[in-house]
């Protein structure tokens, strides 16, 4: 027979410790995330300087040309690791927005099933389509988002000033290995417009992603009410 040991309030100061448990795990995990961009950041300018420094010595024979596109190796997947990062941190600010208000019990009646359930329920609600972007957080797109990203008007720089760091090298790296006086044949442009593509793929992806990151549906503000959508007793039941 099944013996109900806990007090008759356990549950709910289970729910709280569960809680508590979460706010310093999750804490921990921003800490880690955020110290994983610096690490691709400084690998990214060590690895490059090192490389153009080592690459672009004069003497070195024509096939430099091709071993400045290197760095991109390096360049582009940390690009795209960054910027994936960084969506994964917006989505947990967005949690640990609500959770702290859960453990403050202000504003909102939270449906707390853990971290773990939630996740589940929110990557099953974003397949189906089912996480709305409220009507005062609607993103800024086309040129309007492009004009307020080049002129940094954002209270979130931070992603526009990394963007600019790996577009700017990446380009670089580009622009000297076309430079280079050497002699060029027909491998050698195959190689640099096959570089010069995923470059551009990268630029645009990625400049999507900063866009939704600061406007759009990546946005702190727009996870924190996706997660409100998911969470909240008073929300829709699947």
């Amino acid at each position: 027979m099944h013996m109900n040991l806990l007090p008759p309030d356990s549950s709910a100061a289970t729910g709280k410790d569960l809680a508590q448990m979460e706010y310093l795990s999750l804490r921990e995990e921003l800490h880690n995330l955020k110290n994983c961009q610096v690490t691709f950041l400084t690998y990214s300018v060590t690895g490059t300087g090192l490389l153009l420094g080592i690459l672009g010595r004069p003497g070195l024979s024509t096939e430099s040309s091709l071993l400045l596109l290197l760095p991109l190796t390096i360049l582009l997947p940390f690009w795209w690791v960054f910027f994936d990062k960084a969506k994964t941190i917006t989505r947990i600010v967005g949690y640990y927005r609500l959770l702290e208000k859960h453990m403050l019990s202000v504003g909102l009646d939270i449906d707390f099933i853990g971290w773990e359930n939630g996740l589940a329920k929110f990557r099953e609600w974003q397949q189906k389509g089912r996480l709305k972007i409220p009507d005062d957080q609607t993103p800024r797109r086309g040129v309007r988002a492009i004009f307020d990203a080049l002129f940094i008007r954002t209270a979130h720089p931070y992603w526009i000033l990394v963007y600019a760091f790996f577009f700017g090298l990446s380009g670089l790296c580009l622009l000297l290995a076309l430079a280079l006086p050497s002699q060029k044949g027909l491998g050698f442009w195959l190689i640099l417009v096959a570089a010069g593509l995923l470059f551009l793929l990268s630029a645009v992806v990625n400049g999507r992603w900063v866009c939704r990151l600061i406007w759009g549906r990546n946005s702190f503000n727009v996870n924190e009410c996706f997660w409100v959508q998911v969470l909240t007793r008073d929300a829709p039941r699947s």
